[in-house]
């Protein structure tokens, strides 16, 4: 019988008692394992383990497979996963804190500006903090659509705010009814459809995004667009269900912390560069004839916020009645917005320092 040496013994043994202690935390991802925001989610499982020395990892199960995005809310409360990326328009009166990234606030569409402050309001204010509590979950970081813009066929571009009153517009959420009290003429349906809308006429514009013109051609269909820089969905986060963060300790809370924080720069940087070289491969021709992507004009950008203000004042009011001071939440908010929005015009982007 062949005898360990007690080096070798003790070596085996800090293993097992290592692979004893190591955290293992199940994470559903409802979207395939490719493109920018798959991408984000990979840094943040990889700065986890690097953080931690490997003592906490993270198994992510991509494209629905343990529960689909709409579910996920709920499957993160429930533990069926320990955490997972959330849509909160999905499922608004448990996260009803999150969906105030949804709504515009200054230049809360700028990635970076809009994902640091939503990160320091949900891991800094108590009431946001309190409302995903009583869902049992943990806000841990966050994810960002990147603006909206208003991208029309030729013929129907906007020029001022009266010239969306009967426009045809393809728009969802918060941002279709602004549009809506606007005048617009609202056509819903999912993305892949929008392509054949333009081209038999069943809508003029979009409301949309610059990455969106990759991913479903719609250079092709379109020829002018309205850079608002309006608007986002930021309502969109990585939530971990609270027994479990519960079970962490300090350190690992911390590092957890940590990574999602990592996460939000990383992402607001491939977001950023992203639209920067999609903005000018449609100016530049890049997809055959060059298409102009305008500056909104001060007349419509102030007209757009007027119209969303009552969207704000409903979540405030909506919030307060669910049990929390929706006004302060919302002042917070504003107040980080402009904090990021003066780093970002003093100091440039953390990539550019």
């Amino acid at each position: 019988m062949t005898l360990l040496r007690p080096a070798l013994v003790g070596a085996l043994l800090a293993m097992t008692a290592h692979a004893a202690t190591a955290e293992v935390l199940r994470f559903n991802e409802g979207g395939p394992n490719r493109g920018t925001r798959a991408a984000a989610l990979e840094f943040f499982s990889d700065r986890v383990g690097e953080l931690s020395g490997g003592d906490v990892t993270v198994d992510v199960t991509w494209g629905g497979a343990l529960l689909k995005l709409r579910d996920t809310a709920e499957g993160v409360s429930d533990g069926v996963a320990d955490m997972g990326s959330i849509i909160a328009n999905y499922t608004p009166n448990q996260t009803k804190a999150l969906t105030i990234g949804d709504l515009p606030v200054g230049q809360s569409s700028d990635a970076w500006v809009g994902m640091r402050a939503m990160y320091e309001l949900m891991t800094t204010n108590p009431d946001v903090q309190a409302q995903l509590a009583e869902e049992n979950l943990v806000y841990i970081s966050n994810y960002h659509s990147t603006s909206i813009q208003i991208e029309c066929r030729d013929g129907s571009e906007v020029t001022t705010p009266e010239d969306l009153e009967g426009l045809r517009i393809r728009a969802s959420g918060v941002y279709g009814k602004i549009f809506d009290d606007m005048g617009a003429t609202l056509v819903n349906m999912p993305y892949n459809e929008v392509y054949q809308a333009y081209g038999s006429g069943l809508i003029d514009c979009d409301a949309g995004y610059f990455y969106t013109n990759r991913a479903y051609k719609l250079y092709e269909v379109i020829g002018d667009v309205l850079k608002t820089d309006f608007g986002q969905v930021a309502g969109f986060a990585i939530v971990m269900n609270k027994d479990r963060w519960d079970a962490l300790d300090d350190g690992q809370q911390a590092l957890l912390r940590q990574a999602g924080s990592d996460m939000v720069d990383h992402f607001a940087q491939l977001q950023i560069d992203g639209v920067d070289t999609m903005v000018a491969e449609l100016s530049g021709g890049d997809f055959g004839e060059a298409i102009e992507v305008r500056e909104a004009p001060a007349e419509i950008k102030d007209a757009l916020f007027a119209a969303a203000e009552p969207y704000a004042e409903s979540w405030r009011t909506e919030f307060s009645d669910a049990g929390f001071d929706g006004d302060a939440v919302w002042a917070d908010y504003v107040a980080m917005i402009d904090k990021y929005t003066k780093i970002r015009d003093t100091e440039g982007y953390p990539w550019q320092r």
